[in-house]
């Protein structure tokens, strides 16, 4: 592991490898209905309205990609060969952002995020899927990229490309419309501490917001057209979704919203009764481990391979406390952001952009939470709902290791915990790779060894 944190590149080839290995044995589709999307829009010659089907509700930009790759190949599994693509470029990205720039404040900080992103099985597969998930990570990652540089240096240019970033969040997944006014303060912040003039300023919000909604704002403009609702989506009663109902009936009031009895996932890795009601419970534990069954990645949900998740969920509480602690001392120490803007040194603009992913990240849990209580759906509690603002999991993941870092204990505690849960990572892989192989090339074996 020394070696590993001396070379980053390792862990960078060893995260590729592990992506394509992944993506032979995983089968394209999850529990959605991204694929149907993609043969309508070949059947048809159109994008679906979001009551026709399940991710109708969906902007429409992986799918017109995913539309051509099905028409000229007829695969599914080479349609899914898009979802790899984007995976390792979203990889490659986020390394030039931990390794090659300051966004992350410590070395220490820079190794434990980038095991995170090269080895975190749910980051990993839910990448790999037939889904639109696989590109709405990487054009999170492009847009924090893109905000980097243009914090570095704001000129035109940069300003242009940050809003072809945003509009390219906007055209393939709804969760980034809180990213919108995020990067509007930031633009319109930037621009006046750099001209300090308010028409100049001025231009460039409006320069940002009409190549941004020129690019992002077709879904909600055929929403409105359609239902007079720009943000329509299936969870509306009138689109009399079967599932919507059934989940909502199981809503508990406050118990759901507030119960963060993760004992319950260690006695029960896989979705039960007693955690699909208890949405943070629920949300902790589909972002560190496939708690809901959703692939041919299944063999860990048998016991006793499933006590993997009990340890994956015991060794996540330390990394996932360091980065609440993270995100609250950013919101905390919101007021310093005025200096930031004011000095617009090399530190403040550091300062500057860190915020922009914590707040980022602050904006989608926000949206899951209102859509926890405006619609109780269990399942829309979900931790990877997050990952295309993996940027600001990983800034806040870093202030975490900072404010503890004077402690050594504290750090050898983490260094510790950080090698065990990337061991356990590796090792859910290999086992259900082997699962797989015991499974296809041993039929007798399918009785025991179940998906």
């Amino acid at each position: 592991m020394d070696r590993l944190q001396q070379s980053p590149r390792l862990l960078l080839i060893m995260g590729i490898v592990l992506r394509v290995v992944t993506y032979c044995f995983l089968e394209p589709s999850n529990n959605d209905q991204h694929f149907a999307v993609i043969q309508s829009i070949v059947e048809h010659g159109r994008l679906p309205g979001t009551g026709d089907m399940g991710e109708g509700q969906q902007p429409p930009l992986y799918y017109l990609l995913g539309a051509v790759v099905w028409k000229l190949s007829g695969s599914e599994k080479v349609v899914q060969l898009l979802s790899l693509i984007f995976s390792v470029a979203a990889l490659l990205v986020l390394y030039w952002l931990i390794t090659k720039t300051r966004l992350l404040e410590s070395p220490a900080a820079r190794h434990y995020s980038l095991l995170l992103t090269c080895f975190l099985p749910q980051f990993v597969v839910n990448g790999l899927f037939l889904s639109n998930d696989s590109l709405a990570v990487l054009a999170g990652c492009l847009l924090f990229a893109q905000a980097y540089r243009f914090t570095q240096s704001p000129g035109r240019r940069h300003l242009l490309l940050l809003a072809a970033a945003t509009g390219l969040c906007l055209a393939t997944k709804p969760s980034f419309l809180p990213f919108l006014a995020v990067f509007l303060l930031l633009v319109l912040s930037i621009a006046y501490c750099r001209t300090r003039s308010w028409r100049k300023t001025l231009l460039a919000v409006f320069t940002f917001a009409v190549v941004t909604s020129a690019l992002g704002s077709y879904k909600y403009i055929d929403n409105y057209v359609r239902y007079k609702n720009p943000v329509a989506n299936i969870m509306d009663a009138r689109f009399h979704f079967a599932y919507i109902p059934e989940q909502a009936a199981g809503y508990r009031g406050l118990r759901s919203l507030l119960d963060v009895n993760i004992l319950r996932l260690i006695a029960s890795p896989s979705l039960s009764p007693s955690t699909q009601q208890a949405y943070p419970v629920l949300f902790y534990g589909t972002f560190w481990y496939q708690h809901i069954p959703e692939s041919n990645f299944g063999g860990s949900h048998r016991k006793p391979l499933s006590y993997l998740g009990s340890g994956i969920y015991i060794l996540a509480v330390f990394p996932t406390f360091l980065m609440l602690v993270g995100m609250f001392w950013y919101l905390k120490h919101l007021p310093d952001l005025r200096s930031a803007f004011v000095l617009f040194d090399e530190a403040g603009r550091l300062l500057i952009i860190r915020y922009a992913a914590v707040l980022a990240l602050s904006g989608i849990c926000l949206l899951v939470a209102t859509a926890a209580v405006l619609y109780h759906i269990w399942s829309m509690a979900q931790g990877r709902l997050l990952f295309p603002a993996i940027v600001g999991i990983l800034v806040a993941f870093s202030k975490g290791i900072e404010v503890f870092r004077g402690s050594r204990r504290t750090m050898a505690v983490l260094m510790f915990d950080m090698r065990c849960l990337t061991a356990l990572f590796l090792v859910y892989f290999l086992m259900e790779y082997s699962l797989i192989v015991l499974r296809d090339w041993f039929p007798g074996l399918r009785t025991l060894i179940k998906a």
